[in-house]
């Protein structure tokens, strides 16, 4: 939540104080779609938490956090650019006010905010396989001692 506000707090402020220059700041929509996108992720991960006994619910999630990890890794990529781009325009800027070195800061901290997401996501995935698909085999050993339990105490019978 706290990434959508900022994108749209960084397209609004920089729709009013980039007139002078050729680009508005966070105008490309990045700043905004991917904190949604986020947003929606995080929400099918409630879902699949509280339905835990759906593998359907965890496989969507799974997939929207790969997904995400190319938005974010994207998103990231972009914002960088954009704050090296108003960076010039600091250096020599138009007005006394010097806007593009708060936009270069503000593209900074999304970047930096995105980051956090991006890390995030690679985290959910990983945990995802290796809890969910079990990769290291921590389900399938578990699930051979109930066996041998359970026909241990059969046979005692």
């Amino acid at each position: 939540m706290i990434g959508i506000v900022l994108g749209i707090t960084c397209f609004c402020i920089g729709v009013q104080n980039s007139y002078l220059y050729t680009e508005v700041n966070c105008g490309d929509g990045t700043d905004v779609f991917v904190p949604i996108a986020n947003s929606m992720t995080a929400f099918i991960g409630l879902l699949a938490f509280k339905q835990g006994h759906l593998a359907w619910n965890a496989f969507l999630h799974f997939l929207f956090t790969i997904v995400m990890i190319f938005y974010n890794l994207f998103a990231v990529i972009d914002t960088i650019l954009m704050a090296s781009r108003w960076k010039y325009w600091a250096e020599n800027p138009r007005t006394e006010e010097n806007w593009p070195k708060n936009f270069q800061w503000i593209d900074w901290i999304l970047a930096i905010v995105l980051l956090v997401n991006l890390i995030v996501c690679c985290i959910l995935a990983g945990i995802h396989a290796i809890y969910h698909r079990d990769f290291c085999g921590w389900q399938r050993r578990r699930d051979q001692r109930s066996l041998i339990n359970n026909r241990e105490t059969r046979s005692t019978v």
